[in-house]
């Protein structure tokens, strides 16, 4: 597979594709639904972790036609396994918007509990997700990967230690897989975002990410076929300062 110095790859199309979204609950993975939808996909198979709330049923995103519904937990390996198999159709693009945060330091205000269900969403399953996929995808002409992944990933955050640190492990981990798929012609692709305007971040200032926003640059980058994708102000200049000086950069994001 060839690219380009920009990063882009052959372009991965979205109409007429069966795609993956890992966790169509948050708001993030239910705008990407909607989005691919519109945007002609064949089959949206929309990832639900967790109980069904009521509301699920009447939910116009989850009930467009062309959408799949399907229980999917990615710190169960067993609940991945099962909801691949329910695919109706050869998969052709999996979208990771799987994530958890919660607040939180190393040392003080730290729940470790919490961090270790960072790391099983966020890193875990990012590898589970890879693992029972990557087969299928590698089989498809335009197969394709691509991970959501907060800009956190590039340096530590004494506010939110646990899920940083997730967030880093996952991007090491889809490094990892970049270069293991360069061969079967998989393309993996990373878009980072700062804050998102959801539950999770209802505490922090803006600037946040709107949701349909975010949901537009996965397309964007999809059909442009970069390898990388920043959205949103907070991670393009978070991107430029790391790059610049990595180490300046972690001290001066710290509070």
């Amino acid at each position: 597979m060839s690219a380009d110095p920009q990063g882009r790859t052959f372009v991965v199309p979205v109409a007429g594709a069966t795609v993956l979204v890992s966790d169509a609950r948050q708001p993030v993975g239910r705008a990407l639904v909607g989005a691919l939808a519109a945007a002609g996909a064949r089959l949206v198979v929309a990832g639900l972790p967790g109980p069904a709330p009521v509301r699920d049923a009447h939910d116009p995103v989850l009930g467009l036609p062309g959408v799949q519904p399907l229980p999917l937990d990615v710190t169960d390996p067993v609940s991945v396994a099962e909801t691949i198999s329910r695919i109706g159709g050869p998969l052709d693009i999996v979208i990771n918007t799987a994530r958890h945060v919660r607040a939180g330091g190393v040392s003080h205000d730290g729940n470790l509990l919490a961090h270790h269900r960072a790391l099983e969403v966020s890193a875990m399953g990012l590898a589970r997700l890879a693992q029972a996929t990557a087969p299928i995808l590698a089989g498809r002409p335009s197969g394709a990967f691509l991970d959501v992944l907060s800009v956190k990933a590039l340096a530590g955050d004494a506010g939110h230690a646990g899920f940083a640190a997730a967030e880093a492990a996952r991007l090491s981990l889809l490094q990892s897989f970049r270069h293991e798929m360069r061969s079967t012609g998989v393309r993996v692709l990373e878009v980072f975002t700062g804050p998102t305007d959801d539950a999770d971040h209802q505490a922090l200032p803006p600037p946040k990410v709107a949701p349909a926003r975010l949901a537009a640059a996965v397309l964007d980058a999809l059909a442009q076929g970069r390898e990388q994708t920043c959205v949103g102000e907070v991670a393009r200049e978070a991107m430029r300062r790391w790059l610049d000086d990595p180490a300046l950069f972690a001290r001066e994001t710290q509070p």
